[in-house]
C-alpha cells in the first residue's frame, strides 16, 4: 500500500484523537478519558494481533523493562498531553509535544548515534520554532491568545481571553512533560521492536500502560461513571490511536517506509487546523511561522 497514504491515515487519526481529547478531557476528566481510551485501544490491538499476526509475543523477562518503559512513557505522556490541551490552545501545545523526535534523537546520542550536520541544523530549527511559538503565544494580544473554558454542559470552545501567566506556565509544563514522555517511549519502543515486533511490543506496552493508569485512578479516587453519550467518542479515540499505529507499522516493511513516518509526524498540524476551523482558535502570524518551522524540521528528522 502507498506509504504516503498510510502516513496520511496515521496523521489524520492521531490528529482527530487529540482534537477529540479536548472535549472528552474537559467533560469527563483526563484520567477517565485516558483509562477508557487505553482500554479500548488495547482491546482493538488484541483483536488486530489475533487476526493479522501469528499470535501473542512471549514475555521474555530479560527485556520486559523495555516495554514497561515504553508503556509508562506513552501513558504518562498522553495524560500530560490531555492536561495541556484542556488548558491551552493547540497552536501552543501541539508544536511542543509533536517535536518529541528531536529529544528522542538526542537520547540516541547515549547509544553512540552521531547526528549529521543537517540533522543538527534541523534540531536547532525545531528548538527555535518551539521558542517562537511559545513567545508568540505569550505576547499575542488578547484577541489572539485563547484559553479553554466551558459553558455548562456545552462543548468547550475557544474564547478571546488572554491566558493568565499561571495558565500559560501550566500549559508549557504539561506540554514539555508530554514531549519528554513520548521521546522516552519512542526510544524504548525502537529498542523493543526488533525483539518483539512493532505491534507486539506496543501490545505489551499497552498492558503496562493500562495497569498504570488504573492504579493512578484508584489511588486518586478519580473513578467516575462514563455517560453513555460519551462512549462512542472514547471508543473512536481508542480505535483512531490503534489505526494510526497500525498504518505506520504496515508501511514499516515496504519500500518508501520513511515517507509514512514523515507524513504521520504532521499529526499535530492536523489537530491545530481542526481547532482553527471548528473552535476558531486564533493563530498569529508569528505562531504560524513557528509551527511551520517545527513541523518541517520534525518531518525532516523523522525521515532521516
Amino acid at each position: 500500500m502507498n506509504p504516503i497514504l498510510l502516513g496520511a491515515t496515521a496523521a489524520l487519526a492521531w490528529g482527530a484523537h487529540d482534537f477529540a481529547a479536548r472535549f472528552a478531557g474537559t467533560k469527563i476528566g483526563v484520567l477517565t478519558t485516558l483509562l477508557c481510551v487505553t482500554a479500548t485501544g488495547l482491546i482493538a490491538l488484541t483483536l488486530w494481533l489475533v487476526v493479522a499476526s501469528n499470535g501473542f509475543p512471549a514475555w521474555q523477562p530479560g527485556h520486559l523493562w523495555l516495554v514497561a518503559l515504553m508503556g509508562t512513557g506513552f501513558t504518562l505522556a498522553t495524560l500530560w498531553l490531555y492536561e495541556a490541551i484542556t488548558r491551552g490552545p493547540f497552536a501552543l501545545v501541539s508544536p511542543i509535544v509533536g517535536a518529541y523526535p528531536v529529544t528522542a534523537l538526542l537520547f540516541a546520542l547515549a547509544t553512540g548515534v552521531r547526528p549529521s550536520l543537517d540533522q543538527w541544523l534541523a534540531i536547532a530549527a525545531v528548538i527555535a520554532g518551539v521558542a517562537l511559538v511559545a513567545l508568540a503565544a505569550q505576547e499575542a494580544p488578547p484577541e489572539a491568545s485563547d484559553r479553554i473554558t466551558t459553558e455548562s454542559d456545552a462543548r468547550p470552545t475557544a474564547h478571546a481571553v488572554r491566558m493568565t501567566p499561571n495558565v500559560f506556565r501550566s500549559v508549557l509544563l504539561f506540554s514539555a512533560l508530554s514531549h519528554v514522555g513520548f521521546a522516552i517511549s519512542i526510544t524504548a519502543g525502537q529498542a523493543a521492536a526488533p525483539i518483539y515486533g512493532e505491534l507486539e511490543a506496543t501490545w505489551l506496552a499497552r498492558i503496562f500502560g493500562l495497569a498504570i493508569i488504573t492504579a493512578v485512578v484508584i489511588a486518586r479516587r478519580a473513578a467516575r461513571p462514563v455517560p453513555v453519550a460519551w462512549m462512542p467518542t472514547l471508543t473512536g479515540m481508542g480505535l483512531a490511536d490503534t489505526l494510526a499505529f497500525a498504518a505506520v507499522s504496515a508501511a514499516g516493511h515496504a519500500p518508501g517506509a520513511e515517507l509514512a513516518t514523515v507524513v504521520s509526524s504532521t499529526f499535530g498540524m492536523v489537530a491545530i487546523l481542526l481547532a482553527w476551523v471548528f473552535l476558531r482558535e486564533r493563530i498569529t502570524p508569528g505562531q504560524w511561522m513557528g509551527i511551520a518551522i517545527v513541523f518541517t524540521g520534525t518531518a525532516y528528522l523523522a525521515g532521516t
